[in-house]
């Protein structure tokens, strides 16, 4: 199609590419073609990067149209390689070279379509420039290629080109990206992966036929090296990186990576040449004098050369390695959830709203936690961590006791998403790395791969350990992100599994995954704590453990083994994780915190308080100090518990963790009006709590207000209609109300549920069985259930509360009042009494003094 000639520019005086584009050939002779090929050299002549040979001007004449080019010397990367493969350090650099220009070609709309090593310029100074970018499609006909513009036909290098451009499907960037896996493939192997005997099966090949193993190839080859490549060279665009931009990251944190383990080869006097080989051979008698000289002016520079590399050892010894041998700094990274933000200016504000953009979200904020987890002496502070704090930076840094806050951001389109990630000082806020890259919409995978890749290269400081990246499928991946977000949204018990199932498929196709460990562990701790069947705390522990082999730098596998023994109440357990926890993060308020709860599930209550409130004073989270206020609440400690609380609800006011346990403390120790005012603004924030919704009831209940009691139970039940608890506190307030028969028909409908805990039934459910017959008025079974209550749990507060109420409902008032008088020693409080059942014993001056010793009721 066209001819290229060395010319020189007669008025900027310079040496130009000028090519010619022969009137007679096909694609010339179009008028459509020549005008798309006008238009894509304007296109190209405004894309300026130093890896991309830069385009000046367009000449049409009627004779044919020209194209004068940046005229680059060197030679072309095939003719490098037709000696032998280049080393791995070359690879490398011309690569994040190469990438750099397609990305900033990418940027502007451009694909090159024939990305290969014929079309690389290698300049005398070793740095890549990309040939004819975008023009490749319409200029250029080598005599192995085909080249169409017309749409459905080939165009391009069939052995370079990706499997879309080779049915002659419509092509994107990531086609572009799978010819550069076929560039460096050829550069480390000085083979083409998809070369055949002929054009046809050469693209047979390309479409079919897996990548051949580069390791066979290349055996000493980098695995993450190789495992890029390899996805590069995937079959389906979507399996691919999203962005030329995450490639250039991730081989950049690879060439890093190289020059440091090279440098103490480098600086190795080892290859300095020894006397033998500088000295010349001598004659006897026959020595010339310039021979002598030269032999001690080599002598010179060989004695200075050996004193160099013996004071470069001596540097290296003296600085390199104590810094070497020092330990790294423990460094705590706050990472707050990531903020979405419109598309671009002049959107709408809801073109992606946050719940649109769940799997993308939690795609982003995993990848950040593990990425950063991987990292040497980096312990990241995840969102369930940090709470809602909010602020600036160095806010949150404070509020958070970190070293360092990394902030993501997020906006998509239908199309795709951009992503911005900020490294900021925790001292001062000030900005240590920023960066944004593009993503595609539909590529999970590849969001979380470039996010990654981004990371690592804003934390070059920092080493990482190997083996801990996004070690999955691209296909399990999506799907592990799916059923993440169903189960952080609160799937159905029922559900879950069918959500283990899916899960044990993941592990089974990408078992070096963690996370799906983790979410594993999740789901059978969150049955186990409902169920307590061991066989759910074993699976629990199991995959806990699973995680903590694949990522054993990071505490999170161990955190979780912690808590779920902790709930379990195996403190050996608990006590070795939490002693691995403290050699990974020690001092740390949070590990101190979780020291203190052990503490006090061992019984040494004074100890455990003293060392949880040293780790509030800490500069801690917001978790330890609402870990604290729960402490003194279940110590006794009320009032300072209540001051903790009311503290934390007015700098996080929907803050639903502190709302729930201030608005319980009020509920059972304080004041009713508060109670229901912290219960209603719940419901209000989290209308499909149904525990909290029953709260309120039972606030309205003891203010007296039984109307609105009785509708915020009647919404409990109807909610979970088999809860025996919620039929029972509706009962409880028909009977109140005076609607005796609708009562009745909930009390009976309170027994059939119990009724299906006949082997052991808990204490709990006795007493409610109890309460349901004496409201019924068969006192016999209400005895008999409430006396066995009270043997299974003789120092539970609540069993004795509610067995003095059984016994003032079927007359029983020495019983009665020999429970009240357990109850309010075991902390129940005495405003409890106010309710109607116990309106005749209050007329007792005896149960009367009983009260009066409590501080109760007048």
């Amino acid at each position: 199609m066209g001819e290229v000639y060395l010319a020189h520019d007669e008025r900027l005086h310079r040496q130009v590419a000028l090519k010619q584009i022969r009137p007679e050939a096909e694609e010339a002779a179009d008028a459509r073609a020549r005008e798309r090929l006008r238009r894509e050299a304007r296109a190209v002549a405004a894309l300026s990067h130093p890896a991309v040979v830069q385009l000046y001007d367009l000449i049409e004449e009627e004779d044919g149209d020209w194209i004068v080019l940046e005229y680059a010397r060197g030679e072309t990367l095939s003719e490098r390689l037709i000696h032998r493969p280049l080393p791995l350090k070359n690879v490398l650099s011309l690569a994040v070279e190469i990438c750099g220009g397609l990305s900033a070609a990418h940027e502007q709309g451009i694909i090159h379509r024939d990305l290969k090593t014929e079309n690389i310029i290698v300049t005398p100074s070793g740095h890549a420039k990309i040939l004819d970018f975008g023009l490749a499609k319409t200029l250029i006909r080598l005599p192995d290629e085909q080249t169409l513009s017309v749409e459905g036909k080939i165009i391009g290098t069939v052995r370079a080109m990706s499997p879309e451009q080779a049915l002659g499907k419509p092509v994107d960037e990531r086609s572009d990206l799978f010819s550069l896996g076929v560039l460096l493939y050829e550069c480390l192997t000085g083979t083409a992966p998809f070369q055949g005997s002929s054009p046809m099966e050469t693209l047979t090949k390309v479409c079919a036929e897996p990548t051949p193993d580069l390791r066979v190839e290349h055996p000493d080859l980098p695995s993450p090296l190789v495992t890029l490549i390899e996805r590069l060279l995937s079959k389906k665009p979507e399996h691919r990186p999203a962005t030329a931009a995450a490639v250039e990251a991730e081989l950049e944190m690879m060439r890093a990576q190289l020059t440091a383990s090279e440098l103490s080869r480098e600086i190795s006097p080892s290859g300095i040449a020894g006397p033998s080989d500088l000295m010349p051979t001598l004659v006897e008698g026959s020595v010339p004098v310039t021979a002598v000289e030269s032999w001690k002016q080599q002598r010179r520079r060989l004695m200075l050369g050996i004193a160099a590399a013996v004071a470069l050892t001596l540097i290296v010894v003296l600085v390199l390695i104590p810094s070497l041998l020092r330990p790294s700094p423990t460094r705590h990274v706050a990472v707050p959830p990531p903020q979405v933000e419109p598309r671009a200016l002049g959107l709408p504000e809801d073109l992606a709203k946050p719940e649109d953009l769940a799997l993308e979200l939690s795609a982003l904020e995993s990848t950040v936690i593990r990425t950063l987890a991987a990292m040497d002496g980096v312990i990241p502070l995840s969102p369930a961590q940090l709470g809602p704090i909010s602020g600036t930076p160095q806010q949150i840094s404070q509020a958070a006791a970190a070293d360092e806050v990394v902030l993501t951001t997020l906006s998509c389109d239908p199309q795709g998403c951009r992503i911005d990630l900020t490294r900021h000082r925790g001292s001062d806020g000030g900005v240590l790395w920023t960066q944004s890259f593009e993503t595609f919409r539909d590529d999970l995978y590849g969001l979380a791969r470039a996010t990654e890749a981004q990371l690592r290269r804003g934390f070059r400081d920092v080493s990482s350990t190997e083996g801990e990246g996004l070690e999955v499928a691209p296909e399990d991946y999506e799907r592990f992100l799916r059923l993440r977000t169903a189960v952080r949204r609160g799937i159905d018990p029922g559900d879950d599994e069918q959500a283990l199932t899916s899960l044990q498929a993941v592990r089974q196709s990408s078992p070096a995954f963690v996370e799906a460990d983790l979410l594993e562990a999740e789901i059978y701790r969150r049955r186990y704590t409902h169920s307590r069947d061991e066989s759910d705390f074993q699976q629990a522990q199991a995959r806990l453990e699973s995680a903590r082999t694949k990522a054993p730098n990071d505490p999170g596998p161990l955190l979780g083994l912690f808590m779920l023994a902790y709930e379990a109440g195996q403190s050996e357990l608990a006590e070795s994780a939490l002693a691995a926890v403290e050699a990974l993060d020690p001092g740390k308020p949070r590990t101190l915190a979780n020291r203190a709860l052990l503490l006090e599930q061992q019984g040494l209550t004074d100890q455990a308080l003293t060392t949880m409130r040293r780790a509030a004073q800490r500069r801690a989270i917001w978790t330890v100090g609402f870990d604290l206020a729960r402490m003194e609440c279940r110590m006794g400690q009320v009032a300072p518990c209540r001051e903790g609380l009311e503290a934390l609800l007015s700098q996080q006011p929907s803050n639903y963790q502190v709302l729930a346990v201030l608005a319980r403390t009020e509920l059972l120790s304080g004041d009713p009006a508060r109670s229901a005012e912290l219960y209603e603004r719940l419901v209000e924030l989290f209308p499909l709590d149904t525990n909290r919704r029953s709260n309120l009831g039972l606030s309205y209940l003891l203010l007296g207000r039984y109307q609105l009691a009785a509708e915020a139970f009647r919404s409990a039940r109807a909610t979970n209609p088999s809860n025996a608890i919620y039929s029972l506190n509706l009962a409880d307030t028909m009977t109140l109300l005076g609607q005796e028969r609708e009562a009745a028909e909930l009390y009976e409908e309170v027994l059939a549920l119990l009724s299906q805990d006949r082997a052991r039934p808990s204490a709990q459910n006795l007493t409610l069985a109890a309460q349901a017959h004496a409201h019924l008025g068969r006192s016999r079974d209400a005895v008999a259930n409430i006396q066995i209550a009270l043997q299974r749990a003789p120092d539970n507060p609540s069993v004795a509360y509610e067995a003095a109420l059984v016994f003032a409902l079927t007359g029983e008032r020495a019983s009665a009042a020999v429970q009240t008088e357990r109850a309010l020693k075991l902390g129940t409080e005495a405003r409890w009494f106010e309710l109607p059942w116990f309106d005749d014993l209050r007329e007792d001056p005896s149960f009367q003094a009983i009260l009066d010793s409590a501080g109760g009721p007048q």
